[in-house]
C-alpha cells in the first residue's frame, strides 16, 4: 500500500489496513504518546535519509566553510521541507538552533510535500533557496545543475544526527510466535 507521508503510513498499520508501516521515529513516539500500541520491529536506517540542500548561489558562497557557516548562510532564505512538524522541519529546527538561527524568523519554511519533483520545480522557479529533503532529491538537484548538498546528514557530516533510530518499520501488533510476543 502506498500512502503520502509517514503519519498516514503509520495510520494504516494502527487501523490494520497494513500489517507493517515504514515510518520515521517521531511517528512511533507520537503514536505511543497518544496511547496507541505501536512497536518498532526493525531499524531500517540509523542515520537520516535526507540532507540539507541548497541552490548554486548559496553553495558557491559557502564552499569550503564549516557546517555552522553553511547553516548560518540560510538566514533570510526560503527552505523547502515536506510538512509542518515533520522530521525535515524538526531537523532544520535543530540545525538552526545549534548554529544560532531562529525558526521561525530567520528562515522561511516552505511546505512542499514528499515528492522530489516538487522540489526540482521549486528550485527551477526560484521559489526556494534550500531544502531539507530525502534522497534522491539531492542527486536530481546536482544532475540538473540547480544546486548541491549543503550539509550531508546521510554521510554523518553533522554528528548529532548519527546513530539515531531514524527510519523504522513499525506495527500495531506484535507478531506472535510459539506463544511469545
Amino acid at each position: 500500500t502506498t500512502v503520502k507521508g509517514g503519519s498516514l503510513s503509520l495510520q494504516t498499520a494502527v487501523t490494520k489496513q497494513a500489517d507493517v508501516a515504514q515510518v520515521t521515529f517521531e511517528h512511533v513516539l507520537k503514536a505511543a504518546s497518544q496511547g496507541k500500541r505501536v512497536v518498532s520491529i526493525y531499524r531500517f536506517a540509523k542515520v537520516p535519509n535526507n540532507s540539507l540542500l541548497a541552490n548554486n548561489k548559496i553553495a558557491d558562497m559557502v564552499q569550503g566553510k564549516s557546517v555552522g557557516d553553511r547553516v548560518r548562510a540560510l538566514k533570510g532564505m526560503r527552505v523547502g521541507v515536506p510538512s509542518a512538524g515533520g522530521s525535515g522541519e524538526k531537523m532544520l529546527q535543530v540545525l538552526a538552533k545549534k548554529y544560532g538561527l531562529q525558526l521561525p524568523g530567520d528562515v522561511q519554511t516552505v511546505y512542499l510535500g514528499a515528492d522530489p519533483g516538487a522540489y526540482m520545480a521549486a528550485f527551477k522557479r526560484d521559489q526556494i533557496d534550500a531544502a531539507m529533503m530525502f534522497e534522491p532529491t539531492g542527486t536530481f538537484l546536482k544532475q540538473q545543475h540547480l544546486g548541491t548538498t549543503l550539509v550531508d546528514l546521510i554521510r554523518g557530516e553533522e554528528p548529532m544526527f548519527s546513530d539515531v533510530l531514524f527510519l523504522t518499520r513499525a506495527t500495531s501488533d506484535l507478531v506472535t510466535t510459539g506463544g511469545k510476543d
